[in-house]
């Protein structure tokens, strides 16, 4: 009966343990994707705009509030 709960108690704790990485890993790839977004969103803040179309100047801008409204959601 020991061994059995010693078995179990361990399967438990595997499992525990395997939960949390999974929660970390989840956790990495937003950081990460969060971090291309920033850098995208850096990337049209910094774009000189004088030779685009109005076209261009309204995607541009598009693009940003999307950003935006991702990464600084309290902000809205």
């Amino acid at each position: 009966m020991e061994l059995r709960q010693k078995l179990s108690f361990e399967k438990l704790e595997t499992m525990k343990l395997a939960h949390l990485t999974a929660k970390e890993t989840t956790e990495a790839k937003r950081l990460q994707k969060e971090s291309k977004m920033m850098q995208a969103y850096n990337t049209l803040i910094s774009q000189d705009t004088s030779s685009m179309s109005d076209e261009e100047k309204a995607e541009r801008v598009a693009a940003m509030k999307c950003f935006r409204k991702t990464l600084f959601p309290e902000s809205i």
